[in-house]
């Protein structure tokens, strides 16, 4: 068993971070083409980068290629989780909450719960948290109805 994803493992893409990007292991980055070049950007359901593909396995600053886990285990340590994945607005002192659905929230974080988004905004699910340390990427979009 492999310690990290390293492209080109499947379930991995390795964009440019796009100018002004900088990001942390566990953000969701989304891809958007520019000029026919991939540029990785944080997600961020207030800039219309909602298009999420997947999470960065490591942390990268504007200009750098980062690896982005687009579906399979992710694995941080708490402190990693701790640096983007909040619980209900809240930012987490314990890693992820297992059992919990995480979303795109904003400036490349993430968030469990639905209710800091508007009836009509798209809410990008990212994965499902199985420990305080591990998570099952599998990016999907759902609508807020109500």
């Amino acid at each position: 068993m492999s310690q990290g994803p390293t492209a080109p493992e499947y379930g991995v893409v390795v964009p440019t971070l796009a100018a002004g990007v900088s990001c942390h292991a566990g953000s969701p980055i989304a891809i958007e083409n520019v000029g026919g070049v991939g540029y990785g950007y944080l997600g961020n359901k207030h800039t219309g980068n909602t298009l999420v593909c997947g999470l960065a396995t490591e942390p990268a600053v504007a200009g750098a290629a980062v690896p982005v886990m687009t579906l399979g285990l992710l694995t941080l340590t708490e402190a990693q989780w701790n640096e983007v994945a909040y619980s209900g607005g809240a930012a987490p002192t314990t890693g992820l909450v297992p059992g919990a659905i995480y979303s795109m929230y904003t400036s490349g974080l993430l968030n469990t719960g639905s209710g800091s988004y508007s009836v009509g905004d798209l809410i990008w699910n990212v994965g499902i948290a199985l420990s305080a340390t591990t998570m099952l990427i599998s990016p999907f979009p759902v609508y807020k109805s109500n």
